[in-house]
């Protein structure tokens, strides 16, 4: 059996950087501020626009009291700015909802709370959400075990070119579960996960490699050619690719 990358995932999203049109002004002001590490201005730019109800800088405010940046941190306020954008559909606040309940962090732990937020997240095409969904259903956390719909999320994600979710489905490729084995697809996505995984995360590149290193010796050389020219082909085709 091969290694999964992690288990029912708590990513929290980054700073948004998009904002209501007619408050790009102030929104670009406060997100350049946080860029320089000016936070506590960042957040003075951005309160406003998130009480004024924009669902980009209320996710911001979540993102900076949970983090404690600019400001005292509250995990419970944070968690309120979220539930305010969420509510509005911003997928980025659906996701910091759903990390909030796996975590515990300004709410009770809670994994259905979780599953629904990350399920709104995932179905607006939130990638991270996606990938937790993925997590989720191949643990049977917070939903039945279910290895099809677990490779379905995961395959959501891996388009976008979430490295987390390309590793995974090799895994899924590799071990058949929820789809038929298939090396040269789990050799291919295993690729691709290496190439995209960001350099601070070396336990989820360090996981894709050795999974395709085992890997390897179960193939033949004509194989491996075949999947890596699939992941080339990949990079240069999908509009996701980071």
């Amino acid at each position: 059996m091969f290694n999964l990358s992690k288990v029912l995932i708590a990513t929290l999203a980054i700073l948004i950087s998009i904002g209501e049109k007619a408050m790009a002004g102030p929104f670009e002001d406060a997100l350049a501020a946080s860029k320089q590490g000016d936070y506590a201005n960042a957040f003075r730019l951005w309160l406003p626009l998130a009480q004024q109800g924009n669902p980009s800088a209320q996710h911001n405010i979540g993102i900076m009291l949970d983090r404690g940046k600019g400001v005292a941190r509250d995990s419970a306020a944070a968690v309120q700015w979220w539930r305010r954008a969420a509510i509005q559909g911003f997928t980025a606040a659906q996701s910091s909802l759903g990390f909030a309940y796996v975590t515990g962090r300004g709410v009770t732990p809670d994994l259905s709370e979780a599953i629904k937020w990350y399920r709104r997240a995932a179905d607006s095409g939130d990638a991270y959400a996606q990938s937790n969904l993925g997590a989720a259903y191949g643990e049977g956390k917070g939903v039945p075990q279910d290895w099809v719909a677990s490779t379905k999320w995961y395959r959501l994600a891996a388009e976008q070119g979430h490295p987390i979710a390309q590793s995974n489905l090799g895994v899924a490729y590799a071990n058949g579960q929820g789809i038929a084995r298939d090396y040269v697809q789990a050799y291919k996505w295993y690729c691709l996960a290496i190439s995209s995984f960001p350099a601070s995360d070396t336990e989820g590149r360090t996981i894709a490699v050795d999974n395709q290193a085992r890997l390897a010796p179960l193939m033949t050389s004509v194989q491996i050619a075949e999947a890596e020219n699939l992941a080339r082909e990949w990079k240069a085709t999908t509009q996701f690719n980071r």
